[in-house]
């Protein structure tokens, strides 16, 4: 399943050219990504009560379009891969009112025991739900 995360862009947000900045596109990951887990059951803070944090290795941002001040827009975020250690999302930004491809991206994640602070395995929980949010995001509108 592709999870859509809607929002409009803030005057906030936006760099000296009047487009939507990378560090608020990387923001609009979190949420898309959280928003994820939370509607399959799985909020950060049960990930967290059950003894595990997720840590972000890695992110990769490629602008494509503008958005400016107002624009709404979606990310499209989808599990692009789950291992046994590491597991990735893959996102798409799109504005809504022409479908323009605004951004995409990648993140990469460990899971780590808190309590030792160390990578962990990723527990069967956490896999079979990333699992449920594996589709191309090619498919996504």
């Amino acid at each position: 399943m592709t999870n859509t995360f809607a929002a409009r862009v803030r005057l906030s947000e936006t760099d000296a050219r009047g487009c939507i900045d990378d560090i608020s596109l990387l923001v609009l990951f979190e949420a898309a990504r959280a928003d994820g887990l939370r509607e399959l059951g799985l909020p950060y803070s049960e990930i967290v009560a059950r003894g595990f944090n997720a840590l972000t290795v890695e992110a990769r941002l490629i602008n494509h379009a503008c958005a400016h001040v107002d624009d709404l827009i979606v990310v499209h975020m989808t599990a692009a891969e789950v291992g046994r250690l590491r597991f990735s999302f893959d996102y798409n930004v799109r504005r809504v009112s022409d479908n323009a491809l605004i951004a995409a991206g990648e993140t990469t994640h460990i899971f780590l025991d808190a309590a030792r602070n160390q990578p962990a395995r990723l527990p069967e929980w956490l896999r079979n739900a990333l699992l449920r949010l594996r589709e191309p995001l090619a498919n996504a509108p």
